[in-house]
């Protein structure tokens, strides 16, 4: 999603979390007052594939549990 018009679309949508890639997280957190989880922190080089422009691996699962742990600090942090 572009940066622009970011806050009208989520503040209606209830969102916790913002996920987005390294470049976008400034941009997010001078708009948004949410958690942001960065997607490429989950993205590894595979150690057998070593050569320039191997194939990476995403660790699907460790990225599943940060979101799940990011919102579930948001909820406790958010007034009720």
């Amino acid at each position: 999603m572009p940066a622009t018009g970011i806050q009208e679309w989520i503040e209606p949508n209830g969102c916790q979390v913002v996920i987005t890639h390294t470049a976008m997280i400034g941009q997010v957190r001078t708009r948004l007052k949410l958690p942001v989880v960065n997607l490429e922190a989950f993205i590894f080089d595979r150690p057998e594939h070593v050569a320039e422009g191997a194939a990476r691996q995403f660790d699907g699962d460790a990225f599943i549990k940060r979101v799940f742990s990011v919102m579930s600090d948001a909820r406790k942090r958010s007034p009720q």
